[in-house]
């Protein structure tokens, strides 16, 4: 049951990465393209600290 939560997880937040990186022109207010990339690369860094927090979560379970 947890690995199933836990590709359930990773499934959604990839579903979630895809749709902000095709549509971060909407998400985006700053017009500068440097910018957008900094905030792009938080985003990832954010979902990769997420899923990671999730991952340590479910060793120290099992």
């Amino acid at each position: 049951m947890m690995e199933f939560s836990l590709a359930v997880l990773a499934a959604v937040s990839v579903l979630l990465f895809a749709y902000i990186i095709f549509n971060h022109r909407n998400i985006f207010i700053y017009k500068s393209i440097f910018v957008n990339i900094i905030l792009l690369f938080l985003i990832i860094l954010l979902f990769l600290i997420i899923f990671y927090a999730f991952y340590i979560i479910y060793l120290l379970i099992s």
